[in-house]
Protein backbone atom coordinates (compact mmCIF):
# COMPACT_ATOMS: atom_id res chain seq x y z
CA UNK A 1 0.00 0.00 0.00
CA UNK A 2 0.97 3.28 -0.85
CA UNK A 3 1.36 6.01 2.01
CA UNK A 4 1.70 9.39 1.33
CA UNK A 5 2.51 12.08 4.11
CA UNK A 6 2.27 15.33 3.80
CA UNK A 7 3.98 18.26 6.25
CA UNK A 8 1.44 21.28 5.37
CA UNK A 9 4.22 23.77 4.78
CA UNK A 10 2.39 27.22 4.42
CA UNK A 11 4.60 28.23 0.51
CA UNK A 12 4.86 24.83 -0.35
CA UNK A 13 3.85 21.74 1.37
CA UNK A 14 6.56 19.13 1.76
CA UNK A 15 5.31 15.26 1.03
CA UNK A 16 6.79 11.80 0.69
CA UNK A 17 5.68 8.72 -0.31
CA UNK A 18 6.33 5.27 1.24
CA UNK A 19 5.94 1.88 0.38
CA UNK A 20 6.94 -1.49 2.50
CA UNK A 21 9.52 1.08 4.23
CA UNK A 22 11.01 2.11 1.07
CA UNK A 23 10.37 5.70 0.04
CA UNK A 24 9.91 6.22 -3.74
CA UNK A 25 9.39 10.05 -4.08
CA UNK A 26 9.72 13.17 -2.21
CA UNK A 27 9.00 16.58 -2.80
CA UNK A 28 7.29 19.86 -2.94
CA UNK A 29 4.11 21.79 -3.83
CA UNK A 30 4.79 25.13 -4.12
CA UNK A 31 1.80 27.32 -3.67
CA UNK A 32 1.88 30.57 -4.91
CA UNK A 33 -0.86 33.06 -4.73
CA UNK A 34 -2.51 34.52 -7.40
CA UNK A 35 -2.28 38.29 -7.42
CA UNK A 36 -4.49 40.15 -5.56
CA UNK A 37 -6.66 37.21 -4.47
CA UNK A 38 -5.66 36.71 -0.47
CA UNK A 39 -6.63 33.06 0.03
CA UNK A 40 -6.71 31.74 -3.24
CA UNK A 41 -3.92 28.90 -4.55
CA UNK A 42 -2.34 28.42 -8.00
CA UNK A 43 -3.81 25.73 -10.88
CA UNK A 44 -0.01 24.60 -10.87
CA UNK A 45 -0.35 23.68 -7.07
CA UNK A 46 -3.86 22.17 -6.76
CA UNK A 47 -2.62 19.94 -10.47
CA UNK A 48 0.68 19.04 -8.75
CA UNK A 49 -1.06 17.97 -5.30
CA UNK A 50 -3.97 16.16 -7.93
CA UNK A 51 -0.82 14.18 -9.60
CA UNK A 52 0.64 13.24 -6.18
CA UNK A 53 -2.50 12.21 -4.97
CA UNK A 54 -2.95 9.85 -7.95
CA UNK A 55 0.07 7.71 -7.00
CA UNK A 56 -1.21 6.70 -3.39
CA UNK A 57 -3.35 4.49 -1.39
CA UNK A 58 -3.70 6.64 1.64
CA UNK A 59 -2.89 9.80 2.41
CA UNK A 60 -1.97 11.58 5.82
CA UNK A 61 -1.67 15.43 6.88
CA UNK A 62 0.12 16.57 10.07
CA UNK A 63 -2.40 17.98 12.49
CA UNK A 64 -1.56 21.88 13.39
CA UNK A 65 -0.42 22.98 17.11
CA UNK A 66 -0.35 26.59 18.43
CA UNK A 67 3.05 26.54 20.28
CA UNK A 68 3.42 27.51 23.80
CA UNK A 69 5.07 30.87 24.77
CA UNK A 70 6.34 33.87 23.14
CA UNK A 71 6.83 32.31 19.55
CA UNK A 72 3.17 31.98 19.10
CA UNK A 73 1.42 33.48 15.66
CA UNK A 74 -2.30 33.14 15.53
CA UNK A 75 -1.80 34.48 11.85
CA UNK A 76 0.77 31.41 10.72
CA UNK A 77 -1.51 28.99 12.70
CA UNK A 78 -4.41 30.15 10.72
CA UNK A 79 -2.71 29.68 7.41
CA UNK A 80 -1.45 26.23 7.79
CA UNK A 81 -4.98 25.09 9.17
CA UNK A 82 -5.96 26.43 6.03
CA UNK A 83 -3.36 24.62 4.14
CA UNK A 84 -4.02 21.39 5.70
CA UNK A 85 -7.54 21.92 4.96
CA UNK A 86 -6.56 22.08 1.20
CA UNK A 87 -4.81 19.17 1.45
CA UNK A 88 -7.59 17.17 2.86
CA UNK A 89 -9.97 18.56 0.48
CA UNK A 90 -7.78 17.68 -2.19
CA UNK A 91 -7.55 13.98 -0.99
CA UNK A 92 -11.27 13.32 -0.09
CA UNK A 93 -12.20 14.96 -3.47
CA UNK A 94 -9.43 12.13 -5.37
CA UNK A 95 -11.65 9.61 -2.56
CA UNK A 96 -8.62 8.93 -1.24
CA UNK A 97 -8.60 8.18 2.89
CA UNK A 98 -7.06 10.25 4.73
CA UNK A 99 -5.80 10.44 8.42
CA UNK A 100 -4.73 13.64 10.67
CA UNK A 101 -1.54 12.88 12.20
CA UNK A 102 -0.83 14.22 15.38
CA UNK A 103 2.77 15.99 15.76
CA UNK A 104 3.43 14.49 19.35
CA UNK A 105 2.27 10.67 18.20
CA UNK A 106 4.49 10.49 14.80
CA UNK A 107 7.49 11.87 17.23
CA UNK A 108 7.25 9.91 19.96
CA UNK A 109 7.33 6.18 17.32
CA UNK A 110 10.10 7.60 14.94
CA UNK A 111 11.95 9.75 16.70
CA UNK A 112 11.48 8.17 20.42
CA UNK A 113 11.22 11.32 22.17
CA UNK A 114 8.17 12.58 24.00
CA UNK A 115 7.62 16.29 24.13
CA UNK A 116 10.82 16.65 25.95
CA UNK A 117 12.92 17.99 23.22
CA UNK A 118 12.78 21.15 21.67
CA UNK A 119 11.65 22.07 18.07
CA UNK A 120 15.08 22.69 16.56
CA UNK A 121 16.30 19.19 18.47
CA UNK A 122 13.19 17.22 16.58
CA UNK A 123 14.23 18.42 13.51
CA UNK A 124 17.80 17.29 13.77
CA UNK A 125 16.58 14.02 14.48
CA UNK A 126 13.75 14.04 11.80
CA UNK A 127 16.13 14.65 9.23
CA UNK A 128 18.73 11.99 10.18
CA UNK A 129 16.14 9.53 10.34
CA UNK A 130 14.51 10.41 6.82
CA UNK A 131 19.01 10.45 5.02
CA UNK A 132 19.09 7.16 6.71
CA UNK A 133 16.12 5.35 5.15
CA UNK A 134 16.99 7.21 2.05
CA UNK A 135 20.51 6.43 1.52
CA UNK A 136 21.34 10.27 1.45
CA UNK A 137 23.60 12.85 3.49
CA UNK A 138 21.98 16.38 1.59
CA UNK A 139 19.19 17.77 -0.34
CA UNK A 140 16.20 17.33 1.86
CA UNK A 141 14.72 19.98 4.34
CA UNK A 142 13.09 19.20 7.63
CA UNK A 143 9.56 19.70 5.72
CA UNK A 144 10.63 16.76 3.97
CA UNK A 145 12.18 14.74 6.31
CA UNK A 146 9.06 15.18 8.43
CA UNK A 147 7.03 14.14 5.75
CA UNK A 148 9.14 11.05 5.19
CA UNK A 149 8.98 10.66 9.21
CA UNK A 150 5.06 10.59 8.98
CA UNK A 151 4.47 8.12 5.99
CA UNK A 152 6.76 5.80 7.72
CA UNK A 153 4.71 6.20 11.00
CA UNK A 154 1.31 5.97 9.32
CA UNK A 155 2.56 2.65 7.38
CA UNK A 156 3.69 1.12 10.11
CA UNK A 157 0.14 2.20 11.91
CA UNK A 158 -1.98 1.02 8.98
CA UNK A 159 -0.25 -2.30 8.69
CA UNK A 160 -0.74 -3.11 12.64
CA UNK A 161 -4.42 -1.82 12.63
CA UNK A 162 -3.47 0.31 15.22
CA UNK A 163 -4.48 3.92 14.03
CA UNK A 164 -7.45 5.08 15.63
CA UNK A 165 -8.06 8.24 13.29
CA UNK A 166 -9.97 11.14 14.72
CA UNK A 167 -10.80 12.17 10.90
CA UNK A 168 -11.05 9.22 8.23
CA UNK A 169 -12.86 10.64 5.19
CA UNK A 170 -15.13 7.47 2.95
CA UNK A 171 -13.30 5.92 -0.52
Amino acid sequence: MRILAFDPEVASPAYAIVEDGEVLQIGKCPRRLKRGKSGSFSDNYTDRVREVLGLAHAVGVEGQYLPRGEGRNVKSFERLVEVRAELMMLAREAGLECFEISPSEWQAAVLHCHGHARREARKRMALRVARAVMNQSNNIDHHIADAVCMALFLERRLKSKELISHETLSR
